[in-house]
């Protein structure tokens, strides 16, 4: 309801074309993917006519509720489900990845440059078969660091991706990360297809980003030497179909051979 109200909110006072980032997860819910309450809200939202059409951004969940130790990279992954709202079919659902490492020796990030980040949730733990291929992408969220104990890891300012601080008077930038950030910069680049092409339609921007998506070399490192379907399948749901592609995504409408159809 409170999402609800605040979509309507905003429609009342502006009538720009925008683009609804919700960087937030309930715990509370139902992670299994199968439809939640906010979810089915999203979904709502998200979808009608053709004027009435939203593009939402959601985040696939942070993995915090337990310590993160080096050895349960991805197999924790693999086994923390994506939280509500995550599963929302209509919404493009953002996980994270990082190309933040250190080139110091001894090496002490956890994923490799290209791979998932160590806290993103996926979809591998959904019930099967699973409802939608989610997450649809991945965007930068940083990598965590070894700690000196050689077992646990901690978070890395240095291996952080840069903001602007909420006390900017006192404090000019501060670090964020994790899949919020991730679907803060999906939103930031769908703003800045919708702002390139101004009649693109949802859908239309939607399908930019996902297209110009590509798998990075750890990711596909992450297949057997001979991948089955079911193999692809796993890495849908670990990485959606990869990261977006800035330029791809913004000059394909204009110098590529694409057909678009709105109707």
């Amino acid at each position: 309801t409170s999402v609800r109200e605040a979509v309507r909110l905003i429609e009342r006072t502006a009538r720009a074309a925008r683009i609804y980032s919700l960087s937030m997860s309930v715990p509370r819910e139902r992670s299994d993917g199968r439809p939640s309450s906010l979810s089915t809200t999203v979904d709502q939202l998200a979808f009608g006519r053709p004027s009435k059409q939203r593009l939402f951004f959601v985040p696939a969940g942070n993995i915090d509720e337990q310590p993160y130790e080096i050895d349960d990279h991805i197999t924790l992954n693999d086994a923390s489900p994506m939280r509500s709202p995550a599963q929302a079919l209509n919404a493009v659902t953002v996980g994270a990845c990082t190309h933040l490492v250190e080139n110091d020796e001894p090496v002490g990030h956890i994923a490799d440059e290209g791979d998932l980040c160590p806290t993103s949730r996926t979809g591998l733990a959904w019930v099967r078969p699973p409802l939608s291929n989610k997450p649809d992408i991945v965007m930068e969220g940083g990598n965590r660091v070894a700690d000196v104990d050689g077992i646990s890891t901690l978070h890395a300012p240095h291996l952080s991706v840069v903001t602007t601080a909420r006390d900017f008077a006192a404090h000019r930038f501060t670090c964020t990360g994790e899949t919020s950030a991730a679907t803060a910069a999906a939103s930031g680049l769908a703003a800045a297809i919708l702002a390139a092409y101004p009649d693109a339609t949802p859908q239309t921007v939607r399908a930019l980003m996902i297209h110009s998506a590509r798998w990075t070399p750890a990711m596909l490192a992450r297949l057997p030497r001979r991948p089955s379907r079911g193999d692809y399948a796993e890495l849908l749901q670990r990485f959606g179909f990869g990261k977006p592609h800035r330029e791809r995504a913004l000059l394909s409408l204009d110098n590529a051979l694409t057909m678009i159809v709105q109707d």
